[in-house]
């Protein structure tokens, strides 16, 4: 408390990026804010079956919600497509496990899911991996403890300024650890650059 406190007497702040979110669901549409991640699938049913869950706290309860949503049979069809800082239009579909986008390194209590993304580049940082069986989700699964499934042959890691995903079937979505819909059909994000000033 008291080195937080020497922090915010000196005062000195930073601008960071901002990420902007529109998410539809069958029933409504709705608008919020980010400052350091959100995940479209397996975030979110983490956060879900993590309230569950009433006798542990801090890693072990994430890692149990983890070990227990990997255990769905498969995770939805969708369409994502983003655009990069450059102009340059990527598009992918298929069943994804995961897609993760982080203005910071961190996310889910430490892990370096976008271990490179910086808070202040103008950019956010795109983690999208590929739906594949539970053995496999489970040996990927430590691998995000340390950034290390950055390499992984099911991951797609990249940057953009705007992104869309659809969903047809719905899927959970979170922002900064708090669900929004468990239902979103479709997911709009944008970077909006140098938008905030925090105190470091």
């Amino acid at each position: 408390l008291e080195k937080a406190a020497r922090v915010l007497a000196v005062g000195h702040t930073r601008r960071i990026d901002v990420g902007s979110a529109t998410v539809d669901t069958p029933t409504r549409r709705i608008q919020r804010y980010f400052d350091n991640n959100m995940g479209i699938g397996l975030e979110g049913a983490v956060i879900i079956e993590s309230n569950r869950i009433r006798r542990l706290q801090g890693l072990p309860l994430y890692l149990l919600a983890a070990a227990k949503s990997l255990m769905a049979k498969g995770y939805p069809w969708m369409r994502v497509q983003w655009e990069s800082s450059y102009g340059e239009l990527t598009q992918r579909e298929g069943p994804f496990l995961i897609i993760s986008i982080g203005n910071s390194a961190r996310a889910g209590g430490g892990f370096p899911l976008t271990p490179k993304a910086r808070m202040d580049d103008g950019a956010l940082d795109l983690l999208l991996a590929n739906d594949m069986s539970r053995p496999e989700r489970f040996a990927m699964m430590p691998m995000t403890l340390f950034g290390k499934h950055v390499t992984h042959r099911q991951v797609t890691m990249a940057t953009f300024r705007r992104l869309e995903a659809t969903i047809a079937a719905g899927a959970p979505v979170q922002l900064d650890g708090e669900v929004l819909a468990t239902d979103a059909t479709a997911v709009q994000v944008v970077v909006l650059p140098s938008r905030l000033d925090v105190v470091v």
